[in-house]
């Protein structure tokens, strides 16, 4: 029998022949068919030839030099077989000490030969699919839902005997692991979700859920600017008029700490020695709604202009960095005057608000005096 040498010994032997390939003779097809083939013939047919040959070899097959060149794999466990005398068994017949080093001369040349003519071409490659991990990380990578994980109902890939699972010949492909990828190919498409303008994937895949994500990121975006602290009118069983409330609300800017930063750097902005955006960065403000605050500041009080903004100027142009809540709770009251938060789920009825602020109905066409 010729048993399955590893993978390192096969490199060895071919190493070492190429080593020592000056030694060895050409080698010819009339060299296999007059010399070689008669000494297979004689002591290894017996058990190496046809369907039921030992260890599944059949050195009979081998009927031309292109046959041997067509699996060379075995001709290197025949060399090891050789080297190390373990073929032919003990109780077979023997070759003379001539004849096997003739055989094995033979051999080791055509190895070395072919070793030459496939220098740097890594013979057959399989083309492989992707096993279960990779699957997994391209579909994540794709998607970016790095939740995703499609072959969870995949058999285990199998290492086979090079010890890796990215080995083509370990990777196999069945029928029934065809149904399974286009099944994980419908479990992957149910997350994407169609845009105006394109596709992106959710890890979820209802709609409820894909909106609740979506709420999540808009407060999450906004809760970088505005207050987010929960208050009186901001839950559904709040009497009507703290829900129209208007002051500090959950979703409200927080004046103060605009007020705050545009005092504090009022010198710096003034001077052009800071950017709005600058400052608007190093306080965590929005750079744009800080921009136009300060803009309405420091626009000059005309006399036609509006009252309170002339007021609220005003304020401003006296106001030091410690006295900063007195000017928001000025504004907090002309807010609470002028503006309104009506029910969410009126909007669009008959009768009912057009959005959510809507300003106060401050004037009155008559009114009765007693």
């Amino acid at each position: 029998m010729i048993s399955n040498p590893s993978i390192a010994k096969h490199g060895f032997v071919v190493a070492l022949a190429l080593a020592f390939s000056w030694l060895v003779p050409s080698v010819s097809a009339e060299d296999y068919s007059e010399k070689i083939r008669p000494l297979l013939d004689q002591f290894c047919f017996d058990c190496h030839e046809g369907e039921d040959a030992e260890a599944e070899v059949d050195l009979d097959s081998f009927k031309s030099l292109d046959d041997l060149r067509r699996d060379t794999k075995t001709w290197v466990k025949v060399e090891e077989m050789l080297s190390s005398r373990q073929m032919p068994p003990r109780k077979s017949d023997q070759p003379t000490d001539e004849q096997r080093a003739t055989l094995q001369q033979w051999v080791n040349g055509f190895l070395i030969e072919e070793a030459r003519a496939l220098a740097g071409d890594p013979g057959r490659v399989v083309l492989r699919r992707l096993n279960n991990d990779e699957y997994n990380y391209s579909v994540r990578d794709i998607t970016g839902v790095p939740t995703l994980n499609p072959t969870r109902e995949f058999p285990v890939d199998g290492a086979a005997g090079e010890g890796f699972t990215n080995a083509g010949d370990a990777l196999g492909m069945s029928p029934a692991l065809v149904d399974k990828f286009l099944d994980a190919g419908k479990e992957v498409a149910r997350h994407l979700v169609l845009l105006p303008d394109g596709i992106r994937f959710s890890k979820y895949t209802t709609e409820r859920d894909r909106a609740d994500e979506i709420m999540v990121r808009i407060h999450q975006f906004y809760s970088r600017f505005v207050n987010v602290n929960r208050q009186l009118g901001d839950t559904w069983d709040d009497p009507a008029t703290a829900k129209a409330n208007v002051i500090r609300r959950n979703g409200s800017i927080p004046l103060e700490a605009y007020f705050a930063a545009a005092l504090a750097e009022r010198g710096a902005l003034g001077q052009g020695e800071k950017s709005m955006a600058a400052v608007a960065a190093e306080h965590g403000l929005n750079a744009k709604y800080f921009e136009a605050l300060w803009n309405m500041l420091n626009q000059d009080a005309a006399p036609g202009g509006s009252l309170v903004l002339n007021r609220i100027r005003a304020l401003w142009r006296e106001a030091r960095l410690a006295e900063v809540k007195p000017l928001v709770v000025t504004i907090h009251q002309w807010q609470q005057a002028l503006w309104r938060f009506d029910p969410i789920g009126h909007i669009g009825r008959e009768g009912g608000p057009t959005a959510w602020m809507n300003p106060q109905g401050i004037t009155q066409s008559t009114q009765d005096f007693s």
